[in-house]
């Protein structure tokens, strides 16, 4: 009996067998297989990381082109995202193509494709396409306009401090600025996680504002566990690696006040070794002309940038913030590059607002802070 049972389902399994492989040849059964494979194939897919987007917007802006140039075609069913980003017709194609397949090697993707045509006017684009997986998620496409983009001729960096402890709402519009300035974050706040994330997620540079030792200590207070000049290597180093481990990847460290802990060369020694071993940079806020900061980064072979200005420490007054503003400009045309310090004022947005959008007719390129940190670079 058990011999007729397992006779019988063989040979339902064997008949089961010949249909399938009948089916699998008809185009119907194709029609399946090829459903199967696509089906795989988008299971591959991945999401476009938001900083990625907000990126491809600065790179767009790094090139000459304004909001309005920037042009979005959301998904549609099978279709990629389609960006036309139109860029001044002196810009170099070749360079936006390299911009973009180093930025988006950085958030896990890959140029699926890029190719330079021609169209009917004549006029040369790029069109790239971009993956996250294995389908492309975006097409994007840099065509030229009429405009001619102005000689570059400085760079101008500006890193907007304190927040976490400053006002939430004025954050976000400081974020939402179309720029890239750079933010650092003070440690040790309910807010400065949430603060730091929100930086992170425009794609934005972030720096931990470091509290340390400034004159006048402790009837001036710098902030939670600052960096005091009694403090050995050791505990300076992990007051610096309890304030990193509540904040996500940083691309350097200034000082908030530290107007005495500057000048000790001790404390920046341990300072600066340890931004060396993390591979980030030390910005010195020169609260204090007597900062030896920089002098022990020549020493240790460690990359120290100097703040040339605050923009509103003096006043928050919006019409003081545009002559520092202006002063800026002044030391990035003379030097080749400045870097300058505002704060969470309303003042200084309302500034930055109105006259960030003049730079590029000065020849001022407005840069992350983290352009100016190349290890390559001289110390400055």
């Amino acid at each position: 009996m058990r011999k007729q049972i397992a006779a019988i389902v063989i040979l339902i399994a064997l008949i089961l067998s010949l249909v399938a492989l009948f089916f699998l040849r008809t185009d119907s059964g194709v029609r399946m297989t090829n459903k199967a494979v696509r089906s795989v194939h988008w299971g591959q897919k991945k999401k476009v990381p938001s900083q990625f987007s907000a990126r491809l917007r600065e790179i767009a802006a790094s090139f000459g082109a304004k909001p309005q140039d920037i042009k979005i075609r959301p998904k549609w069913k099978l279709a990629p995202e389609r960006w036309t980003i139109r860029i001044p017709v002196n810009q170099s194609l070749l360079k936006c193509n390299l911009a973009v397949t180093d930025e988006i090697k950085i958030y896990g993707g890959r140029v699926a494709d890029a190719v330079e045509r021609v169209s009917k006017e004549g006029t040369q684009y790029l069109e790239m396409k971009l993956a996250f997986g294995a389908k492309v998620t975006q097409v994007v496409v840099f065509d030229r306009s009429k405009e001619v983009a102005p000689v570059q001729r400085a760079s101008l960096a500006i890193v907007i401090d304190d927040l976490g402890y400053g006002d939430e709402s004025l954050m976000k519009e400081f974020l939402a600025l179309d720029y890239p300035l750079s933010f650092s974050v003070l440690p040790g706040y309910p807010k400065s996680k949430s603060a730091a994330e929100a930086v992170v997620k425009t794609g934005k540079d972030l720096l931990l504002h470091l509290p340390m030792e400034p004159h006048g200590y402790p009837g001036i207070n710098p902030g939670k566990d600052p960096i005091l000049v009694d403090l050995s290597a050791s505990e300076i180093k992990s007051r610096i690696a309890k304030d990193l481990s509540g904040l996500p990847r940083v691309s350097g460290i200034s000082n908030h006040m530290g107007s005495l802990a500057t000048q000790d060369p001790e404390v920046m020694k341990a300072v600066l070794e340890d931004t060396k071993t993390r591979g980030i940079f030390f910005l010195d806020s020169m609260t204090t002309p007597g900062s030896v900061a920089k002098k022990v980064a020549a020493e240790l072979g460690a990359v120290c940038l100097r703040n040339d200005l605050f923009l509103d420490t003096a006043s928050k007054d919006e019409k003081k913030v545009k002559k520092m503003l202006e002063r800026a400009e002044e030391i990035a045309l003379s030097k080749g590059r400045a870097i300058a310090i505002g704060h969470l004022y309303s003042g200084t947005f309302k500034v930055l607002k109105s006259k960030l959008p003049e730079l590029e007719k000065k020849g001022i390129k407005l840069v992350p802070i983290s352009a100016f940190a190349d290890e390559s670079a001289p110390v400055i």
